[in-house]
């Protein structure tokens, strides 16, 4: 099978997986005893730490808001993390395009009207990248929660689909051509 084929002849996936097959997920609760909340998540070999602290009093002034609290999302690769060996920078834009998805989907999400002049600030470490990456921050990140307490109105989580040659895959899609569902 060479590298631009997602599905083999025999109707697996490079690592063996059925199309429909999700990757193998672990996942634990508690790791950080500093946090207010913390998860550990492996969705693959995609590694992700997560940690909450919060609500709290706001770092800056500037980001209190008077009705409800301020969510804050940073996330950090590490630079061992993938093949590449990049250390990356808090101003590269992928990772502020990732932690503003994060944000995005968390603010209709987390009740911060419960906790107006305060901050939520969530912590997301990338200890391994093999794809997902942003569907595994949104797990990592709705486990923590739950371990910190905060209020929420629901529940997240999240994984990747599309087609390839008119089959529908699931689970994280890392290469190849595909169409989002």
């Amino acid at each position: 099978m060479s590298r631009r084929e997602l599905i083999s002849i025999e109707g697996l996936r490079v690592d063996g997986r059925r199309p429909t097959e999700l990757r193998k997920l672990v996942s634990r609760v508690g790791v950080l005893a500093d946090a207010d909340g913390s998860s550990y998540i492996e969705l693959g070999n995609t590694k992700i730490l997560a940690a909450i602290y919060g609500p709290r009093e706001p770092r800056k002034k500037t980001s209190m808001l008077h009705d409800r609290a301020f969510l804050n999302v940073e996330i950090n690769v590490s630079p061992f993390s993938t093949s590449e060996r990049q250390k990356r920078t808090k101003t590269d834009k992928r990772l502020i395009e990732l932690a503003q998805s994060v944000k995005q989907t968390f603010e209709p999400i987390v009740l911060t009207q419960l906790s107006s002049r305060s901050q939520i600030d969530i912590y997301l470490q990338v200890l391994q990248n093999d794809g997902g990456v942003l569907q595994a921050c949104i797990n990592a990140s709705t486990l923590a929660l739950i371990h910190a307490g905060v209020p929420m109105s629901d529940y997240v989580c999240a994984t990747s689909a599309g087609f390839f040659e008119n089959t529908a895959v699931l689970g994280n899609l890392s290469f190849g051509k595909f169409s989002q569902l």
